[in-house]
């Protein structure tokens, strides 16, 4: 398996993080089809910071869904994704087309 055919891809811990505008939050995408996930990471990340900015937390309940809020936010730093949703490789066709058809390593 090559470098680019994995799955996760961790940042440089000592990487500096992309500038955002002045008081603008991180955009996090949670993508997945069970409620409890979404309402447990909103619980556990309400206050986190980095860099002096908080975190925008946007919901997508299916692949599809997050095929619409990847499109309409470009600007989205991490995505948190389930691999199984509506069928058990929709996560992993949600990857497909960040990778592929929007250019988003």
């Amino acid at each position: 398996m090559s470098h680019r055919d994995d799955l996760v891809e961790f940042a440089d811990e000592d990487a500096t993080p992309p500038a955002l505008p002045a008081g603008a939050p991180w955009k996090v995408a949670v993508i997945d089809d069970d409620p409890a996930i979404h309402e447990g990471t909103r619980f556990a990340l309400y206050d986190y910071r980095l860099a002096g900015h908080g975190l925008e937390l946007l919901s997508a309940h299916s692949a599809r869904e997050g095929r619409q809020l990847l499109a309409a936010h470009p600007d989205i730093a991490v995505v948190l994704l389930d691999v199984v949703m509506e069928t058990d490789d929709a996560g992993l066709q949600l990857v497909d087309h960040i990778r592929n058809e929007l250019k988003n390593e």
